[in-house]
């Protein structure tokens, strides 16, 4: 990844799934006070809704 490119708040941050408790970590700029432990790890954590993994059309054409 080049360096210079990115904000300075770009970090691993978990999204959680509220309507399933489902959570994945990716890199991001949201802001947020919150924390979870995920992987053995404590990380910033976004509280959605919902995620793919809970959208009924994503989850059966995964499925």
């Amino acid at each position: 990844m080049k360096k210079g490119i990115h904000p300075e708040n770009y970090r691993p941050v978990v999204f959680k799934d509220m309507s399933n408790g489902d959570m994945f970590l990716t890199k991001s700029t949201a802001k947020t006070n919150d924390t979870v432990e995920f992987e053995g790890e404590t990380y910033p954590v976004v509280k959605v809704e919902r995620a793919s993994s809970s959208t009924p059309l994503v989850a059966s054409i995964s499925s």
